[in-house]
């Protein structure tokens, strides 16, 4: 594929790595997604140092190096000051070396990035609902409701045919006997199998609870029911209150959707019944469409996009 002076660098920024890549106007991917791996407890200059180094790689795929760079666009984790580009992660064991930090000046000195090609942030639910709604699976509906499953529950909300996109804040509501992040997480689905007596060992993850479901295993499989239950009554009163027409499902806990999916499928039904919406429940389309929704954003100027009147 050709390169043009509409290409972005996109970054979607996580706890163990940081995945880039090139991306023209029409959200496809210029050469591969790069996995750039960086130690988040580390200090800020090998932090730093780790992605500048890797994004450098990244955007040498272009005929004219950085010259030939429109903007950078990164999807990041808070706390952060995605205006001003200021970290203000403390407390959770990772990036915390870069509290207070202006991140977006220091990977503009870094990459010696050429006057005029803005380093634009957004938050990284933010940016997987931006990728899914304009490119991905959702793309085509009007109201979308973006759910990330992994350490923690990400959220964010699309509108207008993905014209804008916030942070959903999911996961902070009050659910149970505490917040919804405490369940619908990976942590939430460990202390589910611990409470259910289906941990195998001490040392097992939610990939070897799901491998075991996929296998047959009746405890497995039960947990993944019940967790889903769960997962449903987390999000009903944001689907009533926002009411979306598609769900979109990512984070590395999606990749087994079909364990847990239909008590997702029973209250889209319900809610559809009722007249609450006409909801749609799909899994993301790519397990990188953070990287694109990053570079959307970038591309629009750190802006949300004029409504299109659909």
């Amino acid at each position: 594929m050709g390169v043009g002076a509409d290409v972005v660098l996109g970054v979607d920024v996580g706890g163990t790595s940081v995945k880039a890549a090139l991306v023209d106007a029409a959200g496809a991917f210029i050469g591969a997604v790069e996995q750039i791996p960086v130690d988040a407890s580390g200090d800020a200059e090998s932090i730093l140092s780790a992605i500048c180094d890797g994004l450098l790689r990244v955007a040498a795929g272009t005929p004219d190096g950085l010259r030939g760079l429109a903007a950078v666009g990164i999807g990041t984790p808070g706390p952060f000051d995605y205006e001003r580009g200021i970290s203000l992660i403390t407390g959770v064991a990772k990036y915390e070396s870069l509290y207070g930090l202006d991140v977006g000046a220091a990977i503009r000195a870094r990459m010696k990035l050429r006057a005029g090609v803005p380093v634009r942030f957004l938050n990284d639910a933010c940016a997987f609902a931006l990728g899914e709604g304009v490119f991905g699976a959702a793309r085509g509906f009007d109201r979308v409701m973006a759910i990330t499953l992994g350490t923690g529950c990400g959220s964010a909300f699309v509108t207008g045919h993905g014209c804008n996109v916030i942070e959903g804040g999911v996961y902070r509501q009050r659910f149970r006997e505490s917040i919804v992040d405490n369940y619908i997480s990976r942590r939430g689905i460990l202390d589910l199998a611990a409470s259910l007596g289906v941990l195998p060992s001490a040392s097992a993850d939610v990939v070897d609870l799901a491998a075991a479901a996929h296998a047959g295993n009746a405890p497995c499989l039960r947990l993944f029911r019940e967790w889903g239950t769960m997962l449903a009554e987390a999000l009903k009163p944001s689907l009533v209150s926002f009411r979306p027409d598609c769900v979109v499902i990512g984070g590395a806990i999606a990749r087994s959707l079909d364990l847990f999916r239909a008590p997702l499928d029973h209250i889209a039904a319900a809610l559809t019944v009722q007249g609450v919406a006409s909801l749609k429940v799909v899994p993301a389309a790519d397990v990188h469409s953070a990287v694109r929704g990053a570079a959307e954003w970038a591309r629009r100027g750190g802006r949300q996009a004029p409504t299109s009147g659909k």
